[in-house]
Formats: structure tokens, C-alpha cells, sequence
């Protein structure tokens, strides 16, 4: 994309955000004020109501019902979703709570003590408890902790913008180590920069306790069949079924 469809795409960015934005504090229902002030990822569930609203009217006009408000939307992977059907579903916590308890069985999760404990729309939030099995010969954490927790992070703030069961993996990673540790809690927040039908980008960040950034990374994830599916790891795994991912 050159500079001209950059700059045409930033405009168009930034027109149908303040629309948004008008139009959602015009509104007497709160319900989606209240969702963009609680989610840690705004400017992307921003987007995602962008998104939402481009799809269903196609001369770019901003138009929510009451019902429709509340509905965070769901991205598509390799399908089209109708609109109805997007407004008409939201991410079913039930689904949420049962999927973190099947991936923090994942051995490799296991091995090095990594739990996620949030997914939300384009964001993901996971804790290390730093041991010294996660030290290299030098005392200091090892690079290669780094750099699984931001590649984790990356992919699961994807799995909420994306349509049941499906099949994503990661094809890129590149890691900025910032700072060293050496004990305590590394804190890792994943969020998608942009969400396709075929590539999603997503970065993560990782810091201490105290809030000082440690690492920063960014991810490519392609959207695929056959691979990595929730279906899979539950085979895998030998665990129940998930509620499903969505609800009305």
C-alpha cells in the first residue's frame, strides 16, 4: 500500500471513529460507553464498532438500535457472517472460563508457569510466577521466556474477533528485549492491531509489577484449516466441550 492509500486510509480511520464516537454519546442506551470505558483495548473495540456498523451499511453511515448496541462484533476468519448474525451475538462468558482452564493445561503453559488469565474483544492478559527455571546460566530470566509469553499473548488477543472453532497460527514473531529481571511476576498484554480474513497483526508488552516495560513484540497469525482449532486442543487435551464462544 503506497503513501496516497495510507493517508486515504487514515482519514477514512479517523472520520468513522469520531462518528462513532458522536454517535455513542449522543445515545441514551450506555451499555456500549460502558463496555469502551471497561475494555483495556478502546481504540481496538473502537474499530471493531467501525467494522461492525461499514459492514451492514454500505454508504458508511453510523446506525445502532438498541439491541444492537451491546453486541460486540464478531469477525469472520474465512466466512462471511451475516449482519444479523453479528449483532445478534456476543462472546459467552461461560465459554471464556472453560477455555482458560483447557489452554493453562497445556504442558508447554505448565512447564513454564503461564496463565491466562483474561481474554476480551482484541485483547489478552497472562501472569508468569518467575522461578529459577526460568533463568538462564547467568541468573537473569531467559530470552526465550520472553519471547513465548509476548508470542502467547499475541495469539490469544486474537480469539475473541474471530468466528467459532477457528483455525489460527502464529507465522511471524519479532521480540524487542528491553530490559532484564531476574524474579518476580512478568505481566503480558496481548492486542490486535488489525484483524483480516486471512492475517491477523497483533503486538504484546510485557512488564513487572511495578509497571516498568520489560519486553515488546508483534506477531503475524494466519487464519488457516486444519490447524490449531479449539476442536483440536480439546482432542488433545482430552477435555470437555466448550460451551459455545457465542451467545444471543
Amino acid at each position: 500500500m503506497g503513501r496516497t492509500s495510507n493517508e486515504a486510509k487514515a482519514r477514512w480511520d479517523k472520520k468513522n471513529t469520531s462518528r462513532i464516537m458522536l454517535k455513542l454519546n449522543n445515545n441514551t442506551d450506555q451499555d456500549v460507553l460502558t463496555r469502551l470505558n471497561e475494555t483495556p483495548n478502546k481504540q481496538g473495540y473502537i474499530k471493531s464498532l467501525i467494522r461492525q456498523d461499514t459492514a451492514t451499511q454500505g454508504d458508511g453511515s453510523v446506525v445502532f438500535s438498541s439491541t444492537q448496541q451491546n453486541r460486540p462484533p464478531v469477525f469472520l476468519g474465512e466466512r462471511e457472517m451475516p449482519a444479523s448474525e453479528v449483532y445478534m451475538t456476543r462472546i459467552n462468558p461461560e465459554h471464556i472460563e472453560a477455555l482458560l482452564g483447557l489452554i493453562n493445561r497445556g504442558p508447554f503453559f505448565e512447564l513454564l508457569s503461564m496463565k491466562v488469565r483474561e481474554l476480551d474483544i482484541g485483547y489478552s492478559k497472562i501472569e508468569i510466577d518467575l522461578e529459577r527455571k526460568h533463568q538462564n546460566p547467568f541468573g537473569w530470566i531467559h530470552g526465550g521466556v520472553y519471547s513465548s509469553a509476548i508470542d502467547t499473548a499475541a495469539y490469544w488477543a486474537a480469539y475473541c474477533e474471530l468466528a467459532e472453532d477457528t483455525d489460527f497460527i502464529t507465522i511471524d514473531i519479532k521480540v524487542d528485549n528491553l530490559s532484564p529481571l531476574k524474579e518476580g511476576k512478568m505481566i503480558i498484554e496481548g492486542r490486535t492491531l488489525k484483524t483480516g480474513h486471512r492475517v491477523c497483526l497483533s503486538e504484546a508488552t510485557i512488564k513487572d509489577t511495578e509497571g516498568k516495560l520489560l519486553a515488546h513484540g508483534t506477531s503475524k497469525l494466519l487464519i488457516v484449516r486444519g490447524l490449531q482449532s479449539i476442536s483440536q486442543a480439546i482432542d488433545a487435551m482430552g477435555y470437555h466441550a466448550l460451551p459455545p464462544k457465542f451467545v444471543m
